[in-house]
């Protein structure tokens, strides 16, 4: 069909880390941590657009944990494309102009027993170090390693591989969290 589809598509996710750290002063004014952490996601929302072969584009606006099969944003408008057809023809039909997160799959695909698209729960390892300024000041550095697949592998597809009907294959990736965190701060 469209060899030049092109999707721009920034993904926000906000998570609630709770850390358990232990803290290690080598010399008095440095301070190495380390432990683990749990992480929970909240509010995971992406925008963006999909343009088919700069002939026409839809916009993405997704709330992966409210949207369901086949949705589309309130008040989202419908136009007509053409969509050329193996045989060479065209045909037209109408697509939404903004398409939601899960707009792509039916509700045999997408249902309360797949669940979303991205895992509510994460929990990895966490270190880092903090120099003390002075007794109350400092400024630190640290990271933050996910164990746990972020996604879920019944909704992962990729957007490149299809199969013989045309629907896009499910991948088996394991995506995780890598976070860098740098601080400056006060301890009293």
């Amino acid at each position: 069909l469209y060899e030049d589809v092109k999707i721009n598509l920034v993904v926000s996710n906000s998570y609630i880390n709770i850390p358990l750290l232990i803290h290690f002063n080598p010399i008095k004014k440095l301070e190495i941590i380390a432990g683990g952490y749990m992480g929970f996601l909240v509010n995971p929302v992406a925008g963006g657009r999909l343009e088919f072969g700069n002939k026409f584009y839809q916009n993405l606006e997704y709330n992966y944990y409210n949207d369901t099969a086949g949705s589309v944003p309130f008040g989202s408008q419908t136009i007509k494309v053409k969509v050329p057809q193996p045989d060479g023809s065209e045909e037209i039909t109408s697509i939404y102009k903004t398409a939601g997160a899960y707009y792509q799959y039916t509700s045999e695909q997408f249902n309360d027993d797949t669940g979303t698209y991205y895992n509510w729960f994460d929990m990895g390892v966490t270190g880092g170090i903090q120099y003390f300024i002075n007794n109350s000041l400092y400024a630190g550095i640290r990271a933050e390693y996910g164990f746990l697949d972020i996604t879920d592998n019944d909704l992962d597809r990729s957007l490149k591989a299809v199969d013989e009907e045309g629907n896009f294959v499910l991948r088996e990736d394991y995506d995780t969290n890598i976070n860098f965190l740098i601080s400056l701060g006060f301890r009293f």
